[in-house]
């Protein structure tokens, strides 16, 4: 079978017999004269040189053609040139068809020129090709000249002095059928095919406008310049990729593709640090713990936040024996810590193993890794810049200084914690044995001599002002005095019913001392005319304060006699008839007892009190409700809020005992160091009330 080369555009028949009935029509209606050597028309030729004196030749295989037909009204079949018998045809009717192609040009005078473009690639030291395209742009022009030089092609001379090389290619393919025998198909690019030669001159320029469109280049005046653009372009696109070796550096030679390309990285991180002059790094987080059998884990926290460094002395592959570092450089971040040097590693494909990692230990510098593996080793320039200078999530420390030291530091603080909590616990349970082995009334003299301090210290204060030393310090033995009556199983001791202003114990201490306790009045006499104006609200508790004026004021001045004895009355009358506002409860009974023993018969009568009253309520423990009597919830009195005492912040907790409330071992010395007068202060009531 006969072959021919696939031209840039094809059109085909849609069957083979479409084809064969092409073929079959084919005639050559143009020729060349032999004289001039100019394309003829068949329709030029006159009568009187019809036949064999039309003095034409075929431009292919320049055989003499006859003019059949021509000059005539009425023909069988159209006009047209012809071989002498015996002459191939095909070829020379396809070659008559570019002639006539190439006439119409001329006298038509412009044409569209296509655009034209070329492509180069330059291929990386990955191996990657990098792609380019360059183009001219498409234009009109006006032929000048047309002159043939060979069989497929034609020069144009433009107006303008340049030449263009226009390919007419034609031909018949012979083309295997399906029962074996070939079959010829026409194939034709520019749309010029043998059958044009059938076209009378209107038919070829309305088929050349048509199909001016699908002109292609075989060449152009520009194709060297194209191509060097094109070539300039691929290459530029391979150093953007940071996959091409740029004139300016260097390598030894022997070096494989992938280590010229690590190479290369490393010169263009070195180049990027040295114009930013700065660099974000990653921060870092230590975290040790301590363990200890029978207590609980304690844990401590070191961390430094991303930060951006300052680098200076940018250097490239220096010599640290044994090491021979990417990239080394001085670097300083805004709080001042420098780091001289700082090490970089640049990673893509090689892997820094553990013995690399003792090396850069072993130096002591600090070191940052690098990781560009997460690109493909594919970043361009600007995609490099971010992640070198910007991007934290491609770097790890290998190496940062004194780590060692603030573990160890970390390390020292829970040992230290963890004593003070041993001898923390040692000091209170030491403490909790002494008050259970001391007398209860001695524990409870203490208690209410610390209430009476602190009641005196309050009523010296001047108005709006809480900080005087005298006054911290009489609440801080007040709530240690507190704190002691709790272990001994009077945890009602801190309510603010009893030691809050105006409240039991204030009024009781007043009666008792037949002065004013917390009051700014001089006599018992006056505390008990105050409480007799107060609230209503406030007379449950009166049967209290009748009963100590009994035990500690039998003898009132006659002026006064007859004012108590009234209220007196009342009260004793408002309780015999169970008035509830009247009715005590008797939480404070068995603590009071304790406290003012002289009062205790007169508390253990039923007199005054309220009844126990069983009522439904919701039980937490159980998840149901109950039926019996609901429990009375105290607040703590006001002045053991923990602003207000030295507190321990190891052992502290929401609804912790007083004995959380203090510091211990070098917490408290740290505190009385900050504060010297209250520290005083605050030993000398120790002492004063006997606390060691």
């Amino acid at each position: 079978m006969a072959k021919v080369a696939k031209p840039a555009v094809e059109i085909r028949p849609t069957s083979v017999e479409s084809a064969k009935a092409a073929l079959g029509e084919l005639v050559m209606a143009w020729a060349r004269d032999i004289e001039t050597g100019e394309p003829r028309y068949i329709g030029e030729i006159d009568a009187d040189h019809r036949g064999g004196k039309c003095g034409c030749e075929c431009p292919s295989c320049r055989l003499a053609l006859i003019a059949v037909n021509a000059a005539r009204d009425k023909v069988m079949k159209r006009p047209h040139f012809r071989h002498p018998e015996g002459a191939q045809r095909d070829e020379c009717a396809i070659l008559a068809a570019r002639a006539a192609a190439m006439r119409l040009l001329a006298e038509e005078g412009v044409i569209e020129l296509p655009r034209r473009r070329m492509s180069a690639t330059a291929e990386g030291l990955s191996g990657a090709m990098h792609e380019a395209w360059v183009e001219a742009p498409a234009q009109r022009v006006r032929v000048a000249s047309i002159d043939f030089r060979d069989r497929a092609y034609a020069m144009l001379t433009l107006e303008d002095g340049r030449t263009l090389r226009v390919a007419l290619t034609g031909g018949i393919t012979e083309q295997a059928g399906g029962d074996g025998d070939a079959t010829l198909i026409p194939t034709i690019t520019i749309d010029v095919d043998s059958s044009i030669a059938g076209m009378d001159q209107a038919e070829i320029r309305k088929r050349l406008q048509l199909v001016a469109g699908n002109i292609c280049w075989r060449s152009h005046w520009n194709d060297a310049e194209l191509m060097s653009d094109a070539r300039a372009q691929a290459t530029e696109t391979a150093i953007d990729a940071l996959d091409w070796l740029p004139d300016d550096i260097e390598l030894p030679e022997g070096l494989s593709p992938a280590t010229k390309r690590e190479s290369l990285l490393h010169h263009e991180v070195k180049r990027i640090l040295e114009r930013a002059g700065q660099l974000t790094v990653p921060g870092l987080e230590v975290l040790e713990e301590l363990r200890t059998a029978g207590q609980p884990t304690l844990q401590r926290r070191w961390s430094v936040g991303d930060r951006v460094l300052d680098l200076t002395n940018t250097r490239l592959e220096h010599r640290m024996r044994p090491l021979i570092p990417d990239v080394v450089c001085e670097a300083r971040a805004q709080d001042g810590q420098a780091f001289d040097p700082l090490i970089i590693e640049v990673t893509v494909t090689n892997v820094i193993d553990d013995e690399r990692k003792g090396q850069i230990r072993a130096q002591g510098f600090a070191a940052l890794e690098i990781d560009l593996s997460m690109t493909g080793g594919r970043a361009t320039r600007s995609e490099l810049h971010r992640l070198v200078v910007h991007e934290v999530s491609v770097k790890r420390w290998l190496y940062y200084p004194d780590l060692d030291t603030v573990s160890a530091g970390l390390q020292a603080q829970m040992q230290a914690e963890r004593d003070l909590r041993v001898e923390a616990a040692r000091i209170a349970e030491e403490r909790r044995r002494r008050i259970l082995e001391a007398p209860i009334a001695q524990i409870a003299g203490r208690y209410l001599q610390a209430v009476e301090h602190m009641l005196i210290e309050q009523a010296r204060l001047p108005a709006g002002s809480g900080q005087r030393p005298d006054f911290v310090t009489a609440k801080a033995a007040g709530a240690i005095s507190v704190y002691e009556m709790a272990q001994r199983g009077y945890p009602e001791a801190g309510d603010e019913d009893l030691l809050g202003f105006h409240r039991i114990l204030p009024r009781l201490l007043s009666i008792r001392n037949n002065r004013g306790v917390g009051y700014g009045f001089g006599t018992a006499v006056e505390v008990l005319n105050a409480i007799q104006q107060s609230q209503p609200g406030n007379r449950s508790d009166w049967t209290l304060y009748l009963i100590a004026a009994k035990v500690y004021l039998p003898k009132l001045p006659d002026d006064k006699r007859t004012w108590f004895e009234d209220w007196r009355d009342t009260v004793v009358a408002a309780v015999k008839r169970t008035d509830y506002m009247y009715m005590r409860s008797s939480r404070y009974d068995r603590f009071l007892s304790l406290l003012f023993p002289e009062m205790a018969p007169a508390l253990a009568k039923p007199f005054g009190k309220r009844a126990t009253v069983p009522e439904i309520r919701w039980d937490e423990g159980k998840k149901r409700f109950v039926r019996g009597p609901s429990e009375h919830t105290a607040l703590p009195a006001g002045f053991l809020a923990r602003d207000t005492v030295p507190r321990d912040p190891l052992r502290h907790g929401a609804g912790g005992d007083i004995k959380d409330w203090f510091f211990r071992g070098a917490e408290l010395e740290a505190w009385k160091r900050a504060n010297p007068s209250a520290a005083a202060d605050w030993e000398a009531t120790l002492q004063r009330f006997g606390v060691e």
